[in-house]
């Protein structure tokens, strides 16, 4: 059975594998989640969920596909991921940043460029993509029901709140 059929991902298929016993396997559903994500959305929440692996190099593999990926969407988890696990996971965390030059990252990774262990040769790597970086494509992070409608909206970001921004 193939992951892909006719240009079409069997997101069942793939995600069907994120329980493998292998922990090979594992990595390799990691990587083809982020292969896909740009053509179904529903990828996101299983390479999250993928964060809680047992196997560290799965969770190695999990982080650098979430950088891979280019969704924007991993970048929050991605912070609150750092503070809870050791050196290797977390140069890991900045090798994704380096990877998704996401803009909002650069003062997180500016804060680890003087850490120890390989963290702050990473994000003294990652810290140039993300600062300033203007080109960046952010992800729809609403409901999924509003996902076809946002598509379509042209113009400027509606603000909802007069206290969103300060003269």
């Amino acid at each position: 059975r193939s992951a892909v059929d006719d240009g079409k991902v069997d997101f069942d298929f793939v995600t069907s594998l994120i329980d493998d016993p292998r922990e090979y396997m594992r990595s390799c559903v990691a990587h083809s989640l982020a292969k896909f994500s740009g053509k179904n959305r529903r990828f996101f929440d299983s390479l999250v969920h993928m964060l809680t692996d047992s196997g560290e190099y799965v969770r190695c593999d999990t982080i650098l596909a979430m950088g891979e990926s280019g969704d924007s969407r991993v970048t929050f988890p991605l912070m609150n991921y750092f503070s809870h696990v050791h050196y290797e996971e977390k140069k890991r965390v900045m090798m994704a940043f380096d990877l998704l030059i996401d803009p909002r990252a650069a003062c997180f990774i500016l804060k680890h460029i003087n850490d120890e262990n390989g963290v702050g040769d990473a994000a003294s790597s990652a810290y140039p993509g993300c600062s300033g970086n203007k080109e960046f494509v952010y992800t729809y992070a609403g409901p999924e029901n509003l996902f076809e409608n946002a598509r379509d909206v042209e113009g400027r970001i509606l603000l909802v709140s007069g206290g969103v921004l300060k003269r």
